[in-house]
């Protein structure tokens, strides 16, 4: 294994977009993947169309996500990001101690993001929606979703939640309930 991903393990989401020169929503995690050189595989794989996704390494030491082709655009990109996530919190601090923390496989249950799982797959979890949906830019992108709303329907005007939230969902490229759960944890929205 090189030595060329020391510098973004245990990094946050936000930070590893910035040190990947994303800086403008959508953020796109199979991107991310992309300008850190990593391996990614989508192709069809029977023995394991059961999960949305895996990460390992090979035998070089070098990262390889798969991510279930079949599955929706929308979770596909989540599961990248879970998976990143992996990466950087889980693989890359154990990098030097093989057989630690070298392959996580995430069937659909674990991408959940309710909190019944192992901390790490839900730390992974937290890792995609900082990734996805970055906080400040969730603020920054609502500000401009009410203002032209309210440009648009006046000043007084309260923009129905299912707008706000169908606003956002469109700029991040992510599910509603993926917004809806961000926003809740966000406490924008009840």
């Amino acid at each position: 294994m090189t030595e060329r991903f020391n510098h973004i393990a245990g990094l946050s989401a936000s930070k590893l977009l910035n040190e990947v020169e994303l800086t403008e929503p959508p953020f796109d995690p199979f991107d991310v993947a992309s300008r850190l050189f990593i391996t990614v595989d989508e192709k069809i794989d029977l023995d394991r169309m059961s999960i949305s996704g895996e990460i390992g390494l090979d035998e070089s030491r070098e990262p390889i996500i798969w991510i279930n082709p079949l599955d929706p655009p929308n979770r596909r990109r989540f599961t990248m990001a879970h998976e990143l996530g992996h990466l950087v919190n889980d693989i890359l601090p154990h990098i030097s101690q093989e057989g630690v923390d070298d392959k996580f496989s995430d069937p659909e249950m674990n991408l959940r993001r309710d909190g019944r799982q192992d901390p790490r797959e839900f730390a992974a979890n937290e890792f995609a929606a900082d990734l996805l949906m970055p906080k400040e830019h969730i603020i920054q992108q609502a500000k401009k979703i009410i203002n032209a709303y309210q440009k648009e329907k006046g000043e007084e005007s309260k923009m129905p939640v299912t707008s706000f939230i169908a606003g956002l969902t469109s700029i991040f490229e992510v599910s509603q309930v993926a917004m809806d759960i961000r926003l809740k944890r966000m406490n924008i929205i009840k």
